[in-house]
């Protein structure tokens, strides 16, 4: 709320500087296309401005100020769709002359408020209604060039400006950014004035009539990329209410301004404190059965974190309705890391997530999953506040604060160019025994064609992340070359990507080839782990910590049943799926005179699949060469191409 405090506080401030009317004040119900100019600083000379019930097209040129500097920008509405504002375009900007020294200081210049980048325009209406601005400035991009930036939020109401949904006109947001800015503090200020004229919009008939304080207005800002991020802080404040508020304390302190913190009380009671954000009470209440908070008292300690998980989850997907979320932190022992790490795992891949535990140094895998998650171990016990914890949590604090406004800038400023977000996105998976041919196969891809490929450690959590990367639309393509992760599900090795591998890419349709990568072995970690019956195995160190097990052929048989198995029940487009089989060897030890070669396990693997997708209209391509050729990389690489192209 400071940040409408702060508008509220600058409302009275008038802008100097030139004035433009509407050169066509009665756009007739027979015309085609209208033109107009509008200055959202003085908006009441515009009154009596319609466009007709026939009119399709309107164009403004809107002039603002933002400081000294006067900005002119080409905006089209058009009725033919859905009333949007469809582009901007021509946008000119003008340095103005400084005013007197003597003006009145209503006059001048002042430090620019972070504008709510990020707020849909109909959040941000309701939450200034009470405020009564008709238009709101920003700051201009520095130096003072063609670089301005021009953001239209064009909402209608159905009721006043004291309550009510919105509805009717719909949001576009037109234009990306360009280029970064100075620094918040070198910027002008914003030019704000209360006034009793708001733009309305009523229906087509009457779309852009302006009638003083009825239900619609536009709301004008220019977007820069200021630092405004929302970190959320999870803890269990009925046993960490010191440290987590120690946390939050640093979080404020090297957070950079304006950054909000939405404290959510995780614990199983209720505590109170001004700093939380989210009661405990409110989390249950609003987030949980309506008998949850007697149930959650009898709960068993495991069921009663399941419960808390689960409130918080849809906690945070509200917030994250009402705003963006750039960061999520947390602080605990086994019970709060499990409980924070599982509502991290339900937020996207990228937004920044880190939590200071105290089992962060043993088995992570379970914690961190497929996500992003960052653990920072505590060393102490997160059991009172002591130097050595302090100088941890404060660690932890500035890590937030630098990922979450690295964040929110990166989303801000659209930092992709437009011909890298046109590239074609393959997901590749990749196992140090298949690194030549993924190699090969990025060089290819990426030297000679519009894409950018994802390379997928093999090792479990590589799978599952690749396959919820698919699922979350973010992968275009997959060149699933290393099939390792069955293998291990099967025969109970380390390296398991669960039993829904594979599955992701058949069910979305997109261009999909599996090939048998590493299939001919199983991972254990060193070889004093390997289980008791697979101790007189063929073994292969491959590591001091991997151990690697050769497939036998009544083993390779199931891989190969896993995968028809799942191509039969999951290809929703078999045009869109291959199977490519190397038959010189499956890994760079599976070839003639390698240390898992096995010509009978690797037939039989073949065998399985060849004989298992007849008459299902999957392409099976058979290659004489071993995965690790050139020419058979160049070759899978080529293949993909194809299916992407028939798509």
């Amino acid at each position: 709320m400071a940040f409408f405090q702060r508008f509220a506080s600058l409302s009275a401030y008038r802008a100097a500087g030139c004035k433009a009317h509407m050169c066509d004040n009665n756009i007739g119900s027979s015309t085609s296309h209208g033109l107009g100019f509008l200055d959202v600083e003085d908006v009441g000379c515009c009154q009596d401005a319609h466009l007709g019930s026939q009119s399709y097209h309107l164009d403004f040129f809107v002039v603002t100020h933002a400081g000294l500097l006067e900005v002119r920008t080409k905006l089209a509405i058009d009725q033919a769709h859905s009333r949007k504002v469809l582009n901007t375009s021509e946008a000119q900007v003008a340095e103005l002359s400084p005013p007197p020294a003597s003006i009145d200081l209503a006059e001048r210049p002042m430090p620019a408020p972070a504008p709510t980048i990020g707020f849909p325009a109909s959040i941000c209406l309701r939450k200034l209604s009470r405020i009564c601005l008709r238009s709101v400035g920003g700051a201009m991009m520095i130096p003072w060039r063609l670089q301005a930036v021009f953001f239209l939020a064009l909402v209608g109401r159905e009721k006043n400006m004291e309550g009510g949904s919105c509805s009717g006109l719909e949001v576009k947001l037109p234009i990306i950014m360009t280029q970064p800015c100075m620094n918040i503090t070198n910027l002008p200020a914003p030019l704000l004035r209360r006034d009793k004229d708001a733009i309305t919009s009523r229906s087509n008939k009457d779309l852009l009539k302006f009638n003083g304080f009825e239900i619609g207005r536009f709301v004008f800002r220019f977007l820069f990329p200021v630092t405004m991020p929302h970190i959320v802080l999870l803890g269990t404040l009925d046993t960490k209410l010191p440290e987590i508020l120690y946390l939050h304390s640093r979080l404020l302190s090297l957070a950079q301004p304006e950054t909000t913190i939405t404290l959510i009380d995780c614990g199983r009671t209720s505590v109170e404190h001004t700093a939380i954000t989210i009661s405990q009470n409110e989390l249950v209440t609003r987030f949980g059965p309506k008998d949850g908070r007697n149930t959650l008292k009898d709960l068993p300690r495991g069921e009663a974190i399941k419960f808390m998980i689960s409130c918080t989850t849809l906690c945070i997907e509200e917030l994250r309705k009402e705003r963006p979320i750039h960061g999520i932190i947390s602080a605990g022992g086994s019970g709060g890391t499990s409980l924070a790490s599982a509502v991290m795992r339900t937020l996207p891949i990228g937004l920044p997530k880190l939590i200071a535990s105290t089992v962060a140094s043993g088995d992570t895998g379970p914690i961190v999953g497929e996500t992003d998650i960052t653990l920072t171990y505590s060393v102490v016990d997160i059991a009172g506040t002591n130097e050595l914890l302090k100088t941890i949590l404060n660690n932890s604090a500035a890590a937030m604060a630098g990922m979450s406004a690295a964040y929110e800038q990166q989303l801000l400023q659209q930092s992709e160019t437009t011909q890298d977000r046109w590239k074609l996105r393959i997901g590749i998976t990749m196992f140090g025994v298949t690194t030549p041919c993924v190699d090969k196969i990025r060089e290819h891809l990426q030297s000679n064609h519009p894409v950018e490929t994802y390379v997928f450690h093999a090792t479990g959590h590589g799978g599952k992340a690749m396959e919820r990367l698919i699922a979350e639309g973010r992968l275009d393509a997959v060149l699933d070359v290393t099939t390792t992760e069955i293998c291990d599900l099967l025969m109970g090795g380390n390296m398991s990507a669960g039993p829904d591998r594979l599955e992701a890419a058949l069910k979305a349709g997109i261009p999909t080839i599996i090939s048998l990568g590493a299939t001919d072995m199983v991972n254990f970690g060193p070889k004093a782990t390997v289980p008791e019956k697979y101790q007189q195995r063929k073994l292969f160190e491959h590591n001091p910590t991997v151990t690697l097990m050769r497939t036998t052929k009544d083993e390779c048989k199931a891989i190969g049943e896993f995968i028809v198995d799942k191509v039969k029940r999951f290809a929703t487009k078999p045009s869109m799926v291959q199977i490519t089989l190397p038959k010189g060897g499956v890994s760079m030890i599976a070839t003639p005179g390698a240390a898992f070669e096995d010509r009978d396990a690797d037939d039989a693997l073949i065998e399985t699949l060849t004989s298992g997708l007849q008459d299902t209209g999957i392409k099976i391509v058979l290659d004489e060469r071993d995965i690790n050729d050139e020419g058979f990389a160049v070759d899978i690489a080529n293949d993909l191409l194809g299916l992407i192209h028939l798509r």
